[in-house]
């Protein structure tokens, strides 16, 4: 659950009175990742779906150890990842509504060998 409250700071008798506000947002939640596999050449998109995220310019896809990529917020429920370069193997996908914070999900994403085309008919 989110919110916000007053933060004022003081020495237990005088008080500030600015009303300056923090604001706490519930972390996002993975609930599915579509598609979850991608040519290790990346430049496909990802779609996840999930809850509480939040339209902000810090929105970010993680994939494994590579670099956090910036993710298109759709809806509180949907943001799309473009999919980086990678090498072939299996990474967590978590995505992140302020560049610091990532969720915990576990989801899973591989990332496959480009395929050749050997001929056409």
């Amino acid at each position: 659950v989110g919110g916000s409250a007053a933060v004022e700071i003081g020495d237990g008798v005088v008080f500030s009175n600015n009303g300056v506000q923090f604001v706490y947002a519930a972390p996002p939640v993975i609930t599915s990742v579509k598609p979850t596999v991608a040519l290790l050449t990346g430049g496909s998109s990802v779609t996840v779906s999930g809850s509480n995220f939040r339209s902000t310019d810090q929105v970010l896809c993680a994939f494994g150890q590579l670099t956090p990529v910036p993710a298109v917020w759709m809806s509180s429920s949907q943001v799309v990842c473009p999919v980086p370069e990678s090498k072939v193997g299996n990474v967590t996908l978590e995505v992140s509504n302020n560049g610091a914070d990532y969720t915990f999900s576990g989801t899973r994403f591989t990332f496959l060998e480009n395929e050749a085309i050997t001929s056409v008919t």
